[in-house]
């Protein structure tokens, strides 16, 4: 018996040096996205809105998952209150929408309208990008809007940090 626990601490003092090397690999922002659901409402009883304030770090992601069903129709608007670098674009089977980057100096805000089709599958994913990368870390404030029937779903990560 006192064999066998001897071999397992072995094995797990192994194991966490080997894993620990791996550590000074992660990149420079481990950081993840952060967002504030500002509002989420019923309006009429039919649809759902939800209003998010977005900070991204420089290589930041957040995905946002819809859930809906064969001809639901979805609202939206975002605007980047601060910084640049910012991509966005709302995929299901293929792309329904991707941001044309402006032209330099302008405002970066757009609206969009999609309506789910069976060709595209019953998940929408719209995903939020700050683009920078290099040593400089530039942040990014954005705010969402996202109106979907009450029957659709949203799913935003857990942000975990915390």
């Amino acid at each position: 018996m006192l064999k066998r626990i001897l071999i397992v601490l072995a094995l797990l003092s192994v194991l966490l040096i080997s894993g620990c090397s791996a550590i000074p690999n992660l990149p420079a922002s481990a950081t993840s996205p952060s967002y504030q659901i500002v509002r989420k409402s019923e309006v009429g009883g039919k649809w759902r809105m939800y209003q998010l304030k977005i900070e991204l770090a420089r290589g930041d992601e957040l995905p946002i998952l819809l859930k809906l069903v064969d001809g639901d129709k979805v609202d939206g608007y975002f605007d980047v209150e601060k910084g640049d670098g910012f991509d966005f674009q709302i995929k299901g089977n293929t792309q329904v929408y991707k941001l044309e980057p402006p032209a330099a100096g302008k405002k970066v805000s757009d609206r969009f309208s999609f309506t789910a089709s069976q060709s595209q599958g019953n998940m929408y994913i719209l995903t939020l990008r700050n683009t920078n990368s290099g040593d400089k870390d530039v942040r990014i404030s954005a705010f969402l809007e996202v109106v979907f029937p009450a029957s659709g779903a949203i799913f935003i990560p857990l942000d975990t940090r915390k």
